[in-house]
Formats: structure tokens, C-alpha cells, sequence
């Protein structure tokens, strides 16, 4: 995973991340701020900050909050970002993080259960966890990358497997096997297993059948 903006200070305030943005952008979020006079993230001091801000400087400050808060509660779970493949597993996350701090666990199952769901939806799209998930489950493999992987195939399949690179036809599924794209005599388009040849599912219906579409 890339590395994170930390915040300066307080994560809680907005003012802790003014490090998101640069130069001239910066100045104007800093400005912005003070005429806002908004120090937290809570409903309606976000509505305040979006409207504000604008929403591409909201989105960049809430993505960044998120990014770093979803990397700091790894430290606190069994579960990591590399095992995150779908929302039922983000939502594992979640409880196993901040489900089990002292407010959560102070609410009724009900308002838990709406608590988690909003905390899920919130690092889902906000945090760009989908795009972490789908990483994990396909992820295009770039030329350097494969020549990486290649040991893992036979020597005379090699040149193929890093020649598939280039052209964005290597596939690494599940962060353990790799696919191939390729096309028939009948102008058909496959994909089998670098590895053992053997023909595998098109990796974009295996992210549909996950709701990971790209």
C-alpha cells in the first residue's frame, strides 16, 4: 500500500491536515478554514467543510482522513488490508476495530449495527477500500512487476508471461496465480493459468460476481 499522509496533530480537526495539499492550494484551504471555523468531522461540520471547500477539496481532505485512518487500525486487527476481497470483509474489519471500542460497544444491536454498516460504506468509497479489494482480487500486472514473477513459471514461458505485461494482458488473481489473456483461431478471447496452462475465468466477471467491476 502506498504511504499515508499522517495528520499534524489532532486527526479529529480538520486543521490536522493541511499537509494534504500544496502550495497555492493549501493557502486557500488554510484560508478557508478559518472563515469556516470548523475543528471536527461530525455531520454537520462536514456539510459545512463540503460546502465550504468544494467538493473536490472535501473529497481529497475526507479520502485522506480515511486512508490513514483505515492503515492505523490494522495495527489493532487480525485482518489486513491484503485480506480485504469484498464488503463482507471490510465489515469484519470493522468490528473487529472500531466495533469494539468503548461507544460501539455502548449502543443497542440496532444502532451498532447502522454504526458499522455507515463506518463500512464510509471506508468502502470515501477510503478507497473497493479499490484496495479489487486490487487484491485482480490486479494488472505491470512489467516490472512480472519480471519479478516470472521465476514462477517455467524458463521458456518467461519472455510470454513478461511480453503479456506490455500489453496489459497479465492478470495476478487473488495475489497468488497469474492469467493470461489470449485469443483463439476463431478470434475468441480466454484466459488460462501461466502456471499450469489450464484455462481460468475472465477476472473481470470474477470482480463482477463480487460487485468489484472496473
Amino acid at each position: 500500500m502506498a504511504r499515508k499522509t499522517q495528520p499534524i496533530g489532532n486527526p479529529s480537526n480538520p486543521y490536522a491536515w493541511v499537509n494534504v495539499f500544496e502550495g497555492q492550494e493549501r493557502h486557500s484551504f488554510q484560508t478557508q478554514l478559518v472563515k469556516l471555523d470548523v475543528n471536527s468531522f461530525d455531520r454537520q461540520d462536514q456539510f459545512r467543510l463540503k460546502r465550504g471547500l468544494g467538493e473536490a477539496k472535501f473529497d481529497k481532505l475526507i479520502k485522506a482522513r480515511y486512508d490513514w485512518l483505515f492503515d492505523d487500525l490494522q495495527k489493532f486487527s487480525t485482518i489486513g488490508a491484503e485480506q480485504i476481497n469484498s464488503k463482507e470483509d471490510l465489515r469484519a474489519f470493522v468490528e473487529d476495530t472500531i466495533g469494539k471500542s468503548v461507544g460501539f460497544q455502548n449502543m443497542n444491536k440496532s444502532k451498532f449495527d447502522r454504526s458499522v454498516s455507515k463506518a463500512t460504506e464510509s471506508f468502502w468509497n470515501k477510503g478507497g477500500v473497493k479499490t484496495i479489494a479489487t486490487t487484491n482480487v485482480v490486479e494488472v500486472v505491470e512489467p516490472e512487476q512480472a519480471k519479478a514473477f516470472s521465476f514462477r513459471v517455467r524458463e521458456d514461458k518467461r519472455e510470454r508471461f513478461i511480453e503479456a505485461s506490455r500489453n496489459k494482458e497479465l492478470f495476478r488473481i487473488r495475489r497468488e496465480r497469474f492469467a493470461l489473456l489470449r485469443t483463439d483461431k476463431r478470434g475468441r478471447v480466454y484466459f488460462f493459468d501461466a502456471q499450469t496452462g489450464r484455462r481460468v475465468a475472465n477476472p473481470q466477471k470474477t470482480l463482477a460476481e463480487l460487485g468489484l467491476e472496473q
